[in-house]
């Protein structure tokens, strides 16, 4: 009897993966093929030995598989898609920012649905579109009031660029620089931009623990100012405040007593103002310093008006230091 040799075989794996309530569970698919039929097939679990892999090709007949599967199989019209995705760790480009003006806030803020300009997007829209990302997040060591400007040593703060697509030299980074200071309007500046690793996070929450914050306040009094005045607020150092959440917050902050420190007071006599004088102060980090002068209706105690007996009241503010070891 003549055996006709047969003209191909090979034997095909498939790896297939079935979703059931325990999970996903692998399975790879063998089948043996031969003259373009198939001989024998069968799922066999991911791990299993080969002895377990020919115990289910023998289990199965090609012609229970033949029916479900035709072989050879009909061809594929259309084209296999691969998607795939790459994503940038953040990059921080961190530095310090001054405002010199009363009427723009640190961050977005809307008023009766008309939005208020702020030194946030005076920065970042001059670094963001440099690096190409997707977006950004601007992140500061504390805040001032909108009110108040920051100056002096300027306060700091990280730039977070999400999926950068490119990088920057650090003499791009003065380019940024000078453009954010070369503004017309002149409100925001910044100073020392360079880029920084993620413990600059580390650092931010415990400089806004620990940090100290140096302020100049214009204080009036009911009753001319003396040199006494200045002597008994100099001499109050490092001085305990007990502070319930100012009137002006309590919408949006618990109502509770913080203690705050006054570290030091140092007084400057206004020429021609019998009832005017500048305040400089430094203080706890979290120190509402408006209140510490007016008193917030007895809220915060001792105040500038206790201290002196007299009512006292602030006209402006402005941050000239914020004690911070930054990057």
């Amino acid at each position: 009897m003549r055996t006709q040799a047969r003209r191909f075989s090979f034997f095909l794996i498939c790896p297939v993966a079935i979703l059931n309530e325990s999970g996903v569970t692998l399975l790879f698919l063998w089948l043996l093929v031969s003259d373009g039929c198939v001989f024998s097939q069968g799922p066999v679990e991911a791990g299993e030995s080969i002895a377990a892999v020919q115990r289910s090709l023998a289990s199965i007949s090609s012609d229970a598989f033949a029916r479900h599967y035709p072989c050879p199989p009909p061809q594929v019209n259309t084209p296999c898609e691969l998607v795939s995705s790459c994503r940038k760790d953040a990059i921080f480009v961190v530095g310090r920012y001054l405002k010199y003006s009363r009427s723009i806030s640190q961050s977005p803020w809307t008023i009766q649905e008309d939005r208020i300009g702020d030194g946030s997007e005076i920065i970042g829209d001059v670094i963001f579109p440099h690096f190409k990302a997707d977006s950004y997040k601007f992140h500061a060591a504390g805040r001032e009031d909108i009110d108040v400007r920051m100056l002096g040593s300027g306060r700091p703060f990280l730039l977070e660029i999400l999926n950068a697509r490119t990088c920057s030299k650090q003499e791009e980074l003065l380019k940024l620089e000078h453009a954010i200071n070369s503004n017309k309007d002149g409100w925001v500046k910044v100073k020392g931009l360079k880029e920084a690793g993620n413990e600059v996070w580390t650092v931010m929450r415990q400089g806004e623990a620990d940090k100290q914050k140096e302020y100049t306040a214009v204080v009036w009094l009911s009753r001319p100012v003396t040199e006494a005045d200045f002597t008994t607020l100099s001499n109050s150092k490092e001085l305990e405040i007990q502070q319930k959440t100012p009137v002006r917050v309590l919408h949006r902050r618990s109502p509770l007593v913080r203690p705050r420190i006054i570290h030091w007071m140092r007084c400057e006599a206004l020429h021609d103002s019998s009832c005017y004088f500048l305040l400089h102060l430094c203080t706890q980090a979290g120190t509402y310093v408006k209140e510490f002068v007016h008193g917030d209706l007895g809220r915060t105690y001792p105040n500038v008006g206790s201290l002196l007996d007299c009512d006292a009241e602030i006209l402006c503010l402005d941050v000239t230091n914020v004690k911070m070891d930054f990057l």
